[in-house]
């Protein structure tokens, strides 16, 4: 197995899928888990290393995670975010910088989306936890 294979196994591992919206069977949007790296580095984006208490700093955390962590998704239309548009059946193109339009457009979705990626990094850190101890 060379680098690229090991590193394209290693991402996949990290992602998951969540069922969102009134129709949540056809709509899924993707994750992928944050490294120890990416959570401190958006920890201090968001000021979390300055109190950890700040309401603020936390609603920004997960923002930013959640912004970042959303890497591919399907089902999602126009209409998800411009609900009168004559396209609103059109697929919407995952791009990175349609995340925030997404998660504005449908504020039911990131609450959803963050339960089940603080529920994802809680066993994956356990899942490490338990490994380093064998």
């Amino acid at each position: 197995m060379d680098l690229a294979d090991l590193k394209r196994l290693a991402t996949a591992a990290r992602e998951f899928s969540v069922a969102v919206g009134p129709d949540a069977a056809q709509r899924h949007i993707t994750l992928r888990i944050p490294t120890e790296y990416e959570l401190t580095l958006a920890a201090r984006r968001a000021g979390m290393h300055q109190a950890t208490d700040d309401v603020t700093a936390t609603i920004m955390l997960e923002r930013t995670l959640l912004c970042d962590c959303v890497v591919a998704w399907s089902g999602v239309v126009i209409g998800d975010v411009l609900p009168t548009s004559d396209q609103a059946a059109q697929p919407l193109v995952h791009e990175h910088g349609a995340v925030p339009l997404v998660l504005d457009a449908q504020p039911a979705w990131p609450t959803s989306l963050w339960v089940a990626l603080v529920e994802r990094i809680a066993k994956r850190k356990e899942l490490k936890d338990t490994a380093a101890k064998n």
